[in-house]
């Protein structure tokens, strides 16, 4: 192992064994040179440099520049994929409920189109329509994310390779994440009410909480049925509108920390009400930096199903866990709230340490040129590495998930 390198240990190497090309490969077969893809680097040589042609006052020995072609999408296509979200699932909806209408009228028992009939319609339909319409919206989502990143792209450009560890690190900290985010949601909303109390007019708003619906979704839900539509459905349709097209694209072109931020809030700003907002921003960016340093997209949609998965058991069986705060509006007991922030972080610190590069035979470490999670293309000869860290932050992670999880078994059996 070269020593001027960082450690690796050994994960997966890419299925192409080619070589990599050689100086003969710059042309093409029909005499005109090639130009990199939107997602391969910009790759200079010395031999590309002619000295006699070039201003010796140039730094001709600097860096590569990033490539000329960034991936998509910017933020003008950022917000029109947001609204489209809004727009599609208001298509759906609009679609089922005409369908609901024709349903009533062709049994022969309608209800009339006034708004009292209408509202008693949603409310004893609600599974129809929203696991219908959600049903639609992911299937509709999956079509346009393949379009728009390529068929044939569309895997390497997401990443679907996860690491054991880094599995069952996300498998024990999600309740933690989901607990963390509930309280903070909790105390959001309570500022909220406050603040709804000196402007009335903003009451408006709370019409579109989720509770609105997701109480008579239960009532008419199995738990799987309400697991597949509250959880399956959300998690695979945002993470691919919102951490595998839209953050693609934002990272690439604005860097991590920004395209990290307009990506979440974008994401947040997607649940519509203001406490909410202000709750899932946080999740969030979790979300993505755990995709960043595992550089697969089974890894956020692994957290956010988890979490959403959570939050229908505790709705379907609200006294499945015997612990003040699960299955109701109570805070959490402080003790637990702080083991789960010390899950949270030292699993945090951990994946961290661990996260994924790909490298290439010299040592190096492969990059498109931008802030990526993708994979490299199959002619570059590059390993799949996890960096390796100290013990210490594995017996840190190990710590902070028996403390959370041997405290709500005490707590449980008491």
């Amino acid at each position: 192992m070269n020593a001027d390198h960082p450690e690796y240990s050994d994960d997966e190497h890419s299925d192409s064994e080619e070589p990599l090309p050689s100086d003969a490969d710059e042309v093409a077969p029909n005499g005109e040179p090639e130009v990199a893809s939107d997602d391969e680097p910009l790759e200079l040589s010395p031999e590309s440099f002619d000295l006699e042609d070039q201003n010796l006052d140039e730094d001709i020995f600097a860096p590569p520049k990033r490539p000329k072609a960034m991936p998509g999408p910017g933020l003008p296509e950022a917000l029109a994929w947001t609204i489209g979200v809004f727009v599609v699932q208001m298509m759906a909806g609009m679609a089922l409920m005409i369908f609901i209408i024709l349903r009533e009228l062709a049994t022969g028992g309608p209800r009339g189109l006034n708004p009292a009939a209408m509202q008693n319609m949603v409310k004893d339909n609600t599974l129809l329509l929203t696991g219908g319409g959600l049903t639609l919206f992911t299937m509709a989502t999956i079509v346009a994310t393949v379009l728009r990143l390529g068929i044939r792209d569309s895997g390497r450009r997401l990443g679907s390779q996860l690491s054991i560890e880094h599995g069952l690190l996300i498998f024990c900290a999600a309740i933690p994440v989901s607990l963390v985010i509930g309280q903070f949601h909790s105390v959001v909303d309570s500022v909220w009410n406050l603040i709804v109390e000196q402007a009335p007019a903003l009451e408006l708003f709370d019409g579109l909480k989720q509770t609105e619906f997701i109480v008579p979704l239960a009532e008419q839900s199995t738990l799987p049925m309400l697991v597949l539509i509250i959880a399956v459905y959300p998690a695979l349709s945002e993470e691919l509108i919102f951490r595998g097209v839209i953050g693609r694209g934002l990272l690439a072109r604005w860097g991590i920390v920004p395209g990290i931020m307009i990506t979440s809030f974008l994401f947040a700003l997607m649940h519509l009400h203001p406490a909410l907002v202000v709750a899932l921003f946080p999740l969030a960016i979790l979300i993505h930096l755990l995709y960043l340093a595992t550089r697969s997209f089974l890894a956020p949609v692994m957290l956010h199903f988890m979490n959403n998965a959570f939050a229908s058991l505790m709705i379907k069986e609200p006294n499945l866990i015997n612990v003040e705060g699960f299955g109701d509006e109570s805070p959490i007991p402080l003790a637990l709230l702080a083991t789960a922030v010390v899950c949270v972080v030292f699993v945090g610190l951990r994946i961290k340490a661990t996260r994924v590069v790909w490298q290439l035979e010299d040592g190096s470490t492969w990059s498109p040129g931008y802030c990526s999670a993708e994979r490299p293309t199959d002619d570059v000869n590059a390993s799949r590495q996890r960096l390796v860290s100290s013990p210490m932050t594995l017996v840190l992670a190990l710590i902070g998930i028996a403390s959370f999880w041997g405290y709500l078994l005490v707590l449980a059996l008491n």
